[in-house]
């Protein structure tokens, strides 16, 4: 975090808000959380599924990740945590594509968690309100992408309390090249990371551009793999594509 460090005194406008530099980590890391799944079994409550983002897009309240996460999971059973590990909420509704071809886009997955938000069972302030992607400007100007996630190996499941020891990585990036998909941005880490990023897949990225002499954050998309230089994300207009397709397409 040493780049925003060095930007302290600097604000940012994300979503119509003036933020100093120095929240800017803590207001976006909030988005991104665990997704889980129940499990049949006293002990072992849930199973760990890698990460997911919170978006509140338009009149819905949605978590987002990968399909490839979900392998072999009964979908009803895949949900968040809330109330810091006391409960774990569940969807009514889950959507996918029905096969993943060529493109990272069709391995996008979303539940629904408008209902249980409705009925104030969730924070909704932890939801990314998800109104705009960031305008077309030069890698040049891209000053740092913040990419989100739960890596596996740094969770730990008490389980004599029944409780998870939350690990979060938060990964300063720089856009790195285009991918052969253009659904894809490769994403490089300047000083590579020391830990097995497994987990990582479907955690958040927010940018922060700087245009006119102003920075400005915008969310850039949602991790859909990666190594120890750097990550793949799909980027966040084709997210909001697949969320238009999946909730509003007649």
């Amino acid at each position: 975090m040493e780049l925003i460090e060095r930007m302290v005194n600097r604000t940012a406008t994300f979503n119509g808000l003036h933020l100093p530099i120095k929240t800017v980590h803590s207001t976006l890391i909030k988005y991104a959380d665990h997704l889980v799944a129940l499990n049949d079994d006293d002990t072992w409550r849930f199973s760990l599924l890698g990460s997911a983002v919170r978006i509140h897009y338009r009149d819905r309240y949605l978590s987002i990740c990968c399909r490839h996460q979900l392998k072999g999971r009964d979908l009803s059973r895949v949900g968040l945590i809330e109330d810091g590990g006391e409960h774990i909420i569940t969807s009514a509704r889950s959507i996918h594509f029905s096969s993943a071809n060529d493109s990272d886009f069709h391995d996008l997955a979303l539940f629904d968690f408008t209902e249980p938000c409705a009925a104030g069972v969730m924070d909704v302030s932890r939801f990314f309100p998800f109104r705009s992607i960031a305008p077309d400007t030069a890698s040049d100007k891209h000053v740092f992408v913040l990419c989100t996630g739960f890596p596996f190996a740094d969770q730990r499941y008490e389980l004599d309390e029944n409780h998870l020891g939350s690990g979060r990585r938060n990964i300063i990036c720089q856009p790195q090249n285009r991918s052969s998909d253009p659904a894809l941005i490769k994403l490089g880490i300047p000083k590579g990371i020391d830990f097995d990023p497994d987990g990582m897949s479907g955690g958040s990225a927010f940018v922060c551009i700087e245009r006119n002499r102003k920075l400005e954050i915008y969310f850039a998309g949602i991790i859909t793999r990666g190594g120890q230089d750097g990550f793949y994300i799909v980027k966040a207009g084709f997210v909001r594509e697949f969320l238009d397709r999946a909730l509003f397409s007649r």
